[in-house]
């Protein structure tokens, strides 16, 4: 192969894959009763097939669970865990002993706490459906829950740690239960890819997202591969199912140019429709743009 594979076998996941809102129906959703053992038992897998370094993307997560559901898949057990009010302690005897030696790299760029106004179940509670007014009580169960954990693994920043609220709290439960350190997604992407080598190469570079908006320019990867572009001075342009205000954002970034993928009118059903069609389209009308650009020069 052109990059030699690298020596220590890995493997890349995507927590939504097993614990994701997406496997849910919209009407059947509900964060009291989904968790995250699914997870745990994709990085038990994972290390069953001879993996020794697992980087694990967060995000699109049904459930807030502090990482429970995956801790308990792993081998740790919960004491009276009917309700995390309840819990009176955490017995981590029993986790799997290959846990404590495989690397997880978390790839996330939240960096909300667990616990607070900013933590994981007041920012991201309300859209995976926990009411108004019980979210006091969840953040203080999910308060009661830190306690045990950290007083079982003697453990005392976990709470406070940059990204321990991904994911409804999972990033709490892997820095608690697994040997892992959060860093960015975007970048650590780039880094897999060899991304600034192939940069070395290239003369111009397009990106893409789904809508582009003052969100994209903080830890999305639009903004992530335009800062790259910028810093080898490589033009670098992007697609867009649609742009939004504030992308304009991203021209601090590194991006040259932003192009929408729908060129008409048209419902939402018809552009998801027609997206490969639409992407065609409009990659098309980027590039005579370049080309003009490259023949007034």
């Amino acid at each position: 192969p052109e990059h030699p594979l690298p020596k220590t076998k890995i493997a890349i996941m995507d927590m939504a894959g097993a614990s994701g809102l997406t496997l849910v129906p919209e009407a059947e959703r509900d964060v009291f009763h989904s968790n995250t053992f699914g997870t745990g038992e994709m990085i038990l897998d994972a290390i069953s097939q001879g993996c020794r370094h697992i980087y694990l993307g967060l995000g699109g997560s049904a459930t807030s669970d502090g990482g429970m559901g995956m801790a308990a898949a792993l081998g740790a057990v919960f004491r009276d865990e009917n309700g995390m009010h309840r819990i009176a302690a955490v017995d981590v005897s029993r986790l799997d002993p290959a846990i404590s030696r495989i690397p997880i790299t978390v790839m996330s760029d939240v960096k909300n706490p667990l616990l607070g106004p900013e933590g994981a179940v007041y920012v991201y509670g309300p859209q995976k459906g926990i009411p108004a007014e019980r979210l006091a009580d969840m953040d203080q169960a999910m308060a009661h829950y830190i306690d045990c954990v950290e007083s079982a693994l003697q453990k005392k920043s976990i709470r406070h740690a940059p990204g321990s609220g991904a994911a409804g709290g999972l990033g709490a439960g892997l820095l608690a239960f697994t040997r892992s350190e959060i860093s960015s997604g975007i970048e650590t992407v780039l880094k897999l890819l060899e991304f600034d080598e192939h940069l070395e190469s290239a003369d111009l570079v397009i990106t893409g997202e789904g809508r582009m908006d003052f969100q994209s320019a903080y830890g999305k990867v639009v903004a992530g591969v335009a800062a790259h572009c910028k810093t080898h001075q490589i033009p670098c342009f992007a697609l867009a199912g649609s742009i939004e205000d504030g992308a304009e954002a991203l021209y601090d970034f590194g991006i040259s140019g932003m192009m929408p993928l729908v060129d008409r009118i048209e419902s939402l059903d018809s552009a998801i429709r027609d997206a490969e069609k639409n992407c065609f389209r409009a990659a098309v009308r980027l590039l005579r743009i370049v080309k003009a650009g490259m023949e007034i020069r």
